[in-house]
């Protein structure tokens, strides 16, 4: 249970103690009961004396950058063209032919970037691709391909180093996918192994299972000594099998994983029996895979498993994402990926026409204020500095989902400070035996 002194300090029980957590500071302490409950509420000269026995540390600075767009990553959204139709897609993606991005716009963003490197004396750029769609659908191949060359002739040009990554759905080693996996140096994978779980969630367009072709590309990949990891969504159907999975992709010696709860948007927000994990579940299940993750010296991650992780952010929104989408679009986000999206008046930031990219500062200035999208509930929150506000999108639905995710910020970095604290006490003891 966590008590609020104030909006800045926090104390919990644990162990017949308190923890004391200064938010500001982002610092804690371990006292006896007695002595917490002495603690008076906005006492600075105090909390001086308690939080830190040297200096006053510095506030957690947790403002957003007011500097001007210079994005030195690019994604590029090929389409919303994919030979998978998983339940829930929040692009809602399928084998229907749609728009794909110009080769002149995804050309133009890859000078713009380069520039901007140039301009700030960067020593790389990165390129990406993300759905949307899957970009290795043969529909978008040439599209990738000539982007990936390209952008490799003009940073060889102006001796920059090229980042590359790629988010695929690991189904498709055909035409000239083989080509463009060799020029890439970073994969994620989406696979919600084991096969019931990946069949149901993630079906080809025709129905059948996606299971064994995504196996196929794992094993390509790996003898092509690429760094693979595997993202895979949690549901209310798979949330038990956590600590099962661990083992799964142990065994395809997959050494990153990222475990992300379902947010209920796009395809799923139609879907019957298709739920998010309960919190509890999540948080239960996810800690059991981790410790069989840390085990196997496998890193495990999820979105809310932070602590002291502070940059007053959640993620590239408000600073300097660049998302390149169908109709030649410039989105900060890469779930506002199509033309109609409910929230494409607060997230498109730009447009290329004629070749030439047009940049809304306006819509820029609104997406670098945190008041646009924070809720106003953060600053009595516990976790604020480890979430940094919550993802922008769930925050304007203002939805279950939202409040979900804010439940598993506050339970995630209560279990982690209070690991912080018991692992703090254990060296202290063997220090003290030795």
């Amino acid at each position: 249970m966590t008590n609020e002194i104030n909006k800045e300090i926090f104390s919990l029980k644990h162990n017949n103690a308190t923890i004391l957590y200064f938010k500001k500071y982002n610092k804690a302490i371990y006292c006896s009961n007695t002595f917490a409950k002495s603690i008076k509420k906005g006492d600075k000269e105090l909390m001086k004396t308690l939080f830190f026995k040297e200096k006053f540390s510095s506030p957690i600075k947790n403002e957003i950058s007011k500097s001007d767009f210079v994005p030195t990553n690019l994604t590029i959204l090929p389409s919303l063209i994919c030979n998978l139709e998983c339940i829930y897609c929040y692009a809602s993606a399928s084998e229907k032919k749609d728009d794909i991005v110009s080769i002149n716009a995804a050309f133009s963003s890859i000078d713009y970037i380069i520039e901007n490197a140039n301009t700030l004396n960067s020593k790389e750029i990165g390129l990406n691709f993300h759905g949307g769609g899957e970009p290795l659908h043969p529909y978008t191949q040439n599209l990738v391909l000539n982007s990936l060359k390209y952008a490799i002739k003009q940073t060889n040009k102006n001796s920059l180093n090229l980042k590359t990554h790629i988010a695929t759905n690991g189904t498709i080693l055909n035409g000239k996918a083989l080509e463009i996996i060799d020029l890439i140096q970073n994969f994620t994978v989406s696979f919600d192994a084991p096969q019931s779980s990946q069949d149901y969630h993630r079906p080809l367009t025709n129905g059948k299972s996606s299971f064994k072709k995504v196996l196929s590309t794992i094993e390509y990949l790996t003898k092509k000594n690429k760094y693979i990891s595997i993202r895979s969504t949690i549901t209310n159907k798979n949330v038990h099998l956590m600590p099962e999975m661990i083992d799964f992709y142990y065994n395809l010696g997959i050494k990153s994983l990222h475990f992300e709860p379902l947010s209920v948007c796009g395809r799923c927000e139609s879907a019957v029996n298709l739920k998010a994990p309960k919190v509890d579940s999540f948080v239960k299940y996810f800690i059991e895979a981790k410790y069989k993750a840390e085990k196997y010296e496998i890193s495990l991650f999820t979105t809310s498993d932070k602590l002291f992780s502070v940059n007053g952010i959640f993620c590239g929104v408000q600073i300097d994402n660049f998302y390149l989408i169908p109709k030649d679009i410039i989105s900060a986000c890469n779930e506002v990926c199509y033309q109609g999206h409910k929230f494409s008046d607060k997230f498109f930031i730009g447009k290329f026409d004629n070749n030439k990219l047009f940049l809304d500062r306006n819509a820029i200035k609104n997406i670098k204020s945190k008041s646009t999208f924070y809720r106003t509930d953060c600053e009595n929150c516990i976790a604020q500095n480890s979430c940094g506000g919550g993802c922008a999108v769930r925050n304007l639905l203002s939805n279950e989902g939202q409040d979900m995710m804010c439940e598993l910020n506050k339970k995630f970095f209560i279990h982690n400070l209070k690991n912080k604290i018991d692992m703090s006490l254990k060296n202290k003891k063997k220090d003290e035996n030795n």
